[in-house]
């Protein structure tokens, strides 16, 4: 990391000590239990993203996030990694984008 060590230590220990008492009193953490979906097409990421757009802005009332990986092999074959998830609770939603992102963009489902 860049900058003098001593520096950078003392804003962390700051961070700890303050920001995240403050964070803690004023909210509950809790850990939600997500899942994740995966589907892998040979769409361009560039070719999907407007359309992932649309998906997002749809599922926001579910917490359901989408994010897209592309993967390069030395051989120069490509290919994009899309991930569905969100919350336990709607699961039968995160299901259903994914068999939607599965047909939309001609891909299949993929375990990571």
């Amino acid at each position: 990391l860049p900058g003098v060590p001593i520096l950078f230590k003392k804003m962390i220990d700051n961070w700890f000590e303050v920001e995240l008492s403050k964070l803690s009193a004023t909210k509950e953490l809790i850990l939600i239990p997500k899942i994740r979906k995966s589907v892998k097409t040979i769409w361009k990421e560039s070719d999907i993203a407007e359309k992932l757009s649309v998906l997002q802005s749809e599922a926001l009332e579910y917490e359901i996030a989408f994010g897209s990986y592309p993967k390069l092999f030395e051989d120069g074959s490509t290919f994009v990694i899309i991930s569905i998830s969100g919350p336990d609770s709607f699961s039968d939603k995160i299901f259903q984008y994914a068999t939607k992102v599965k047909n939309l963009f001609e891909g299949e489902y993929y375990n990571i």
